[in-house]
């Protein structure tokens, strides 16, 4: 395997391009900067606000017949891709405390709003050109898969504590953390609903992916107070 330098053989967001016309035969991103191929991309496949968690997404796509969609909607594209990361979820950001204090965000950004609604569960892909899927053996797709499972893992637990060793840094800082207003929220949450509304409308596979993405979804908001989040009452009071 060869690693090229950055914009060597494609720029930002044109690495879905370069895997499709050749030149590399797998990127390392996130579906949704291909939002402009279809809008499952940005939103099923990437996060929807208040929508499942990083737990929920994984469990989601495991098995809840998610990656199975995922699949089909990047085979018409001839692709092929794995879920390998996620960086949890999001403040109002970039992406959390641990980056958002490496990139010095807080020098312009003094007042932080978190937790974030709008990204519960960011999630990061490796994709795979179809020919170079196909041309390699079982033994080799197997390792992929293996090493797009590990990977998910690592970064899930990497953000989980990273962020926690970097959240008293804000006030160190002189950060204002801040929640947003129950009106605030309120209003946004119905502004998604319609807007999440129209997404399913797009195409077969958007609806079909629509239709098990809130499926599971009801299903994981009924069990949440009596798992994690009744856990998190308790403890946390």
């Amino acid at each position: 395997m060869s690693v090229s330098r950055r914009r060597l053989i494609a720029g930002p967001f044109e690495a879905f391009d370069a895997v499709l016309n050749g030149r590399v035969e797998l990127f390392h991103g996130s579906p949704c900067f291909w939002v402009d191929r279809h809008a499952a991309f940005n939103f099923f496949f990437s996060a929807i606000p208040f929508g499942l968690t990083t737990t929920e997404s994984a469990a989601w796509l495991s098995h809840g017949g998610g990656m199975a969609l995922w699949r089909e909607l990047y085979d018409g594209f001839g692709l092929v891709p794995f879920f390998s990361g996620t960086s949890g979820q999001q403040a109002a950001d970039w992406v959390g405390p641990w980056n958002d204090i490496a990139m010095g965000l807080y020098q312009w950004a003094p007042i932080y709003y978190m937790p974030g609604w709008h990204e519960p569960s960011a999630m990061i892909e490796v994709a795979i050109g179809c020919a170079a899927w196909d041309a390699i053996d079982d033994d080799f797709k197997a390792m992929v898969e293996t090493a797009a499972a590990a990977a998910t893992e690592q970064a899930l637990s990497d953000f989980a504590y990273h962020n926690a060793e970097a959240y008293p840094q804000l006030a160190e800082l002189g950060v204002d953390v801040r929640a947003f207003p129950d009106a605030v929220v309120d209003r946004l949450c119905s502004e998604t609903a319609e807007v999440v509304a129209e997404l399913g409308t797009e195409d077969d596979i958007g609806q079909r992916i629509d239709a098990s993405y809130r499926d599971f979804l009801a299903k994981a908001r009924a069990y949440a107070p009596h798992a994690l989040q009744g856990f998190l009452n308790l403890r946390d009071g």
